[in-house]
């Protein structure tokens, strides 16, 4: 549920921020979690 919950999250920051720099940024973020 929770990886759920964060995927809506960096769904929504990709939605919100089509630039190329947004998807590098939620792509950091998957990396610094895991």
């Amino acid at each position: 549920m929770e990886i759920k919950k964060e995927l809506i999250i960096c769904n929504q920051f990709v939605i919100s921020d089509k630039r190329n720099n947004g998807i590098m940024m939620v792509e950091i973020f998957w990396k610094g979690k895991y």
